[in-house]
C-alpha cells in the first residue's frame, strides 16, 4: 500500500475516532443508560455522525473557497463509503418508524417519568419508608369489574402485600432485575423489544431484617388498554402499576404467563382443567 494511502486512511480514522469517542461519552452512554435504547444501533449511528463530521468539514473548507488539499480529498472518498455502509447497516438493524416516531416517544416518556421503572420506584420507596397510603395510591386498581371476583381478590391482595411488606423489616436498599417485556395487542407474547411493548413484568428482590433476599414481581401495563406499538407510530405510553405478588405465585391481572408457552391461567383457578 503507497505511503500517501496510508496516511490518508491514518488520518481518516483518527478523526473519526476522536469525534466518536466524544459522540459515545456525550451521545451514545446517555442514550443507551437513560433511555434503554439498544446500544448496537445507537454505535453504528454515532459512528456514521463522527464520519460525517469529517465529511461536513471537507465541505465548509470547499465552499469558503479555500484550497482543498489532495489528501483531503481522498479522506472525503473514504468517509463518504464507510458513511454509507455504517448508516445501510443501522438501517437494516434499526426500522425507520423506530428512529423517528419510536425514539421520540421514547425521549416523552423518560421525560415524564412514564417508565415501568419509574412505577415500581414509587411503591417500593413508599414501602421501605412506612408509608402505606403512598404504597397503596402507586399501586393502580383496574377500573371496572374484572369478573368472577377477580377485581376484589386483586384488591385483597394490594392490601396483604403491602402490609406484608410493610412488616418485614426490609433493608433499604433493593434492585430491579430481569424484566420480561409483553406485547399486549393482537396475541399477547413475549417481546425482545421494548419499544413496542404494552406489558412488563418486573423482578425485583428485597433483603428482610436476616439479608435473606424476597423475591417479588410487579406487573406494570400500559393503562390505555391493549399498546399497538408500530401499527399506531408508536404512541407515548402511560404504565400502571396493576399487581405485586412473591416470586412463584400466579398473577391476577395479567394472567398470562410464559412457561413457555405463553398460556392464560384460567380464573377462577379451580375453573383449570385437570
Amino acid at each position: 500500500m503507497p505511503c500517501t494511502l496510508k496516511r490518508t486512511l491514518t488520518a481518516t480514522a483518527l478523526r473519526a475516532l476522536t469525534s466518536f469517542i466524544v459522540l459515545c461519552c456525550c451521545g451514545v452512554v446517555p442514550l443507551v443508560t437513560l433511555f434503554g435504547l439498544p446500544g448496537g444501533p445507537v454505535t453504528f449511528g454515532a459512528l456514521a455522525l463522527a464520519l460525517l463530521a469529517s465529511a461536513a468539514t471537507i465541505g465548509m473548507r470547499r465552499r469558503a473557497g479555500r484550497p482543498l488539499p489532495q489528501r483531503w480529498r481522498r479522506e472525503g472518498a473514504v468517509a463518504a463509503a464507510v458513511t454509507l455502509v455504517s448508516v445501510g447497516t443501522l438501517a437494516l438493524w434499526l426500522p425507520v418508524p423506530w428512529t423517528v416516531a419510536g425514539l421520540r416517544a421514547t425521549v416523552q416518556e423518560r421525560l415524564l417519568g412514564e417508565t415501568p421503572e419509574a412505577r415500581v420506584n414509587a411503591y417500593a420507596r413508599a414501602v421501605l419508608r412506612g408509608d402505606e397510603a403512598a404504597a397503596l395510591g402507586a399501586w393502580t386498581l383496574p377500573e371496572g369489574e374484572l369478573g368472577e371476583g377477580r377485581w376484589q381478590a386483586l384488591r385483597e391482595r394490594r392490601t396483604d402485600v403491602t402490609q406484608a411488606l410493610l412488616g418485614a423489616g426490609l433493608e433499604r436498599a433493593y434492585a430491579i432485575g430481569h424484566i420480561e417485556w409483553w406485547v399486549t395487542c393482537c396475541e399477547p407474547g413475549i417481546t425482545d423489544q421494548p419499544r413496542g411493548a404494552g406489558g412488563a413484568r418486573v423482578r425485583v428482590e428485597f433483603l428482610d431484617r436476616d439479608g435473606l433476599p424476597q423475591a417479588y414481581v410487579f406487573d406494570v401495563l400500559h393503562r390505555d388498554g391493549p399498546y399497538w406499538g408500530a401499527a399506531l407510530g408508536y404512541p407515548v405510553r402511560r404504565w400502571a402499576l396493576y399487581d405485586v405478588y412473591p416470586a412463584g405465585e400466579a398473577p391476577l391481572y395479567w394472567r398470562f404467563v410464559h412457561e413457555p408457552p405463553v398460556r392464560w391461567l384460567a380464573w377462577p383457578p379451580e375453573a383449570a382443567a385437570p
